[in-house]
């Protein structure tokens, strides 16, 4: 399923803070671009986008970057940036990067009539040390680059017509990240013979770019050769693509900005960059959609994907409808801030507190919403006994608010007629609360500094104490023997967990055993079986002791998890991983940027974001995906870690 965007419009529905779909219009890709002005500056990008520091950096001619076509291994090998110039003079703007890089060294990549001598004593004047790589053409500058790289005593290398220049850009990145040497060939011959320690050759396009004799003459040297060849550049290059490199995509023009010359300025600069994020580089058409990319893209979910060059390199329209695929149901658009929220554990309803002291039930399956207003300003919300408990505060959260002046109320709201059953007056600012079954209330207090979490039961009468930080967020854990807390206003953050004693007491409370060794977030969950504790900036606690089990690959923005799996939100992705091993098994694209995850026994809910133009105020989205899809597609994905299947 493609992605929607729809602009807003208002519909009767509820209060009018909800948003129907009329006329669907493409909103800006959830995508990074790197470009500048001019290919100059667009390389300049290309280098401040992958690298803080660089010892070494290379440099190309900018107006026929041929001798950057084989330069990949290089720029991969030293895990350097590539950068232009033009033939005669160094631009200022390079000098500047090269000084940024706190560069020591500049490999200049090509002859006198390339990069000039005066571009070289230029260089020397500023200090760098320098070094020429060049033969007496591009065929042999290619060999030459690879024997300063170091690849050219690889077994394996890779051949591609030197004039045609696509198919270089698709070996780029499995050259730059293996260190894999790019050899240079004619349609009908090698003009440079490669080193005699070769046994291995992967040809890029087919017979009319490298023929049948240069397969030959490999051959008869005894070198195994195999030919990655679809029927046009943008299939070979589909083909080409390392399918173990999940995160990151590099997107480059893969058509020549020139209609006299091959001249792919923008995508010879990227090899290095591909290096650095260990990603793929796909061509793509400047205006219009590749069916070759738009296929790939309809089965493959990365992290990030970059576009290198501006709007005429590959447009944002281009890039958004070759990508924009999702896998979850955009149910509505709320044009308000959703402060906190729950969900009914059955039902297709959503509870939400606003900034407008009110607090509202969407049923996402009928568009149906009811609303609850207040004369205090409500804050957190929790779901327990078919009930709900919302915050009302009484004052502004204050670490000059002491806990003998604290003052707040808990409303209480019968989730099935969604009316007031009470207000329960308690002696404490409610920052965050958590509900047990037999209904006795847990409340964090969001003032006072080293203030209180304070325990009630269902009548509003004080039960128990236990020091705690202001504003924390605590969590119940599904045996509700334990609470989980971590900080939001202190560093280093920190974790605690509090032991309850099942008759609305807690009954002591133990720090975390470590204090500052990991750059933890305010965000907590337990799974569903609490063995674990998830932290959102990526790491995974032992439920018993807190100690580190594993730091996760991303950090994420909310967890849901079963028996066996969980799913983390981050930007536009739903991570599936597997749960012990934690190891990533799937992956599930939304329509907006993950914010919230809620689940119910039918569905996984997210709350996402979007943003229209310049707008840095978020629409709020209410995606849905289907457990009873996911269960069977997860399990038919299951794969094999370490040589056992994942359960």
């Amino acid at each position: 399923m493609k992605k929607l965007f729809a602009w807003v419009v208002a519909v009767a529905v509820g209060c009018g803070v909800f948003s129907g779909f009329s006329g669907v219009a493409n909103a800006l890709s959830e995508y990074y671009r790197v470009s500048g002005q001019d290919r100059i500056s667009t390389a300049i990008e290309i280098s401040m986008a992958g690298w803080e520091q660089s010892d070494i950096v290379i440099l190309a001619r900018s107006n026929n970057p041929a001798d950057a076509l084989a330069a990949a291994s290089l720029a991969g090998t030293l895990e350097a940036p590539i950068l232009l110039t033009p033939t005669d003079t160094l631009p200022d703007k390079v000098s500047q990067e090269l000084y940024r890089l706190d560069a020591s060294e500049v490999i200049i990549l090509g002859g006198t009539a390339a990069i000039s001598d005066n571009v070289m004593k230029t260089l020397k004047k500023q200090g760098y040390f320098t070094e020429r790589v060049s033969g007496t053409n591009r065929f042999e500058t290619a060999a030459k680059i690879n024997e300063v790289a170091g690849t050219s005593r690889n077994t394996k290398a890779i051949v591609v017509n030197g004039y045609t220049v696509a198919d270089a850009i698709s070996a780029s990145s499995p050259s730059a990240i293996n260190g894999i040497p790019i050899y240079l060939a004619t349609d009908s011959k090698l003009p440079v013979a490669l080193p005699a320690n070769i046994k291995e050759v992967t040809i890029f396009g087919g017979e009319k770019v490298v023929g049948k004799s240069v397969l030959k003459e490999l051959e008869n040297k005894g070198i195994k050769v195999t030919r990655i060849a679809g029927a046009n550049r943008y299939q070979t290059n589909i083909l080409s693509l390392d399918e173990t490199l999940t995160d990151n995509v590099l997107i480059v023009r893969g058509t020549s900005v020139s209609k006299t010359k091959e001249d792919y300025p923008d995508a010879v600069t990227a090899s290095g960059l591909a290096k650095m994020w260990n990603a793929n580089m796909i061509l793509a058409n400047p205006s219009k959609v590749v069916p070759e990319v738009e296929e790939h893209f309809s089965t493959n979910r990365y992290i990030d994907i970059t576009v290198i060059g501006g709007e005429s390199a590959v447009s944002s329209e281009v890039v958004w409808d070759s990508t924009a695929y999702v896998d979850t149901e955009l149910k509505e658009y709320i044009d308000e801030k959703m402060v906190d929220m729950a969900i009914h554990p059955t039902k297709p309803i959503i509870y939400y507190t606003n900034t407008r002291k009110a607090v509202k039930a969407f049923n996402y399956e009928t568009g149906n919403v009811n609303t609850l207003h207040f004369d205090e300003e409500a804050e957190s919300i929790y779901f327990a006994n078919n009930k709900l408990y919302v915050s009302l505060l009484k004052g502004e959260h204050s670490s000059y608010w002491w806990e003998e002046d604290q003052v707040g109320a808990i409303a209480v709201i019968n989730a099935d007629t969604f009316t007031l059953e009470k207000n329960l007056e308690v002696n404490i600012d409610p920052y965050d609360i958590v509900v047990d079954s037999k209904g006795f209330i847990y409340i964090a207090s969001g003032s006072g500094q080293h203030t209180h979490l304070n325990s009630y039961d269902q009548n509003g009468t004080h039960l128990s104490t236990q020091w705690i930080y202001e504003s924390t967020n605590i969590e119940l854990a599904p045996g509700e023997d334990k609470i989980f807390a971590v900080d939001t206003v202190i560093s280093p953050r920190d974790m605690t967990v509090y032991h309850l004693s099942g008759d609305g007491q807690i009954s002591n409370y133990k720090d975390s055993p470590y204090h500052g060794d990991y750059n933890l977030d305010t965000k907590i969950r337990v799974s569903a079986d609490g063995k674990y504790v998830f932290n959102n900036a990526g790491y995974v606690f032992n439920a018993d002791g807190l100690e580190l089990l594993q730091e996760l690959a991303y950090d994420f923005t909310d967890v849901v998890s079963s028996s066996d799996s969980f799913f983390l939100g981050r930007n536009g992705l739903l991570l599936g991983h597997s749960t012990g091993k934690f190891e990533e098994m799937d992956r599930l694209s939304t329509h907006g940027d993950v914010h919230a995850l809620l689940q119910n026994k039918d569905d996984i809910v997210i709350i996402s974001h979007f943003y229209e133009d310049e707008s840095t105020v978020p629409l709020t989205g209410v995606e849905v995906f289907k457990k009873n899809w996911f269960a069977g597609d997860f399990a038919e994905r299951k794969v094999e870690l370490n040589g056992e299947e994942i359960n």
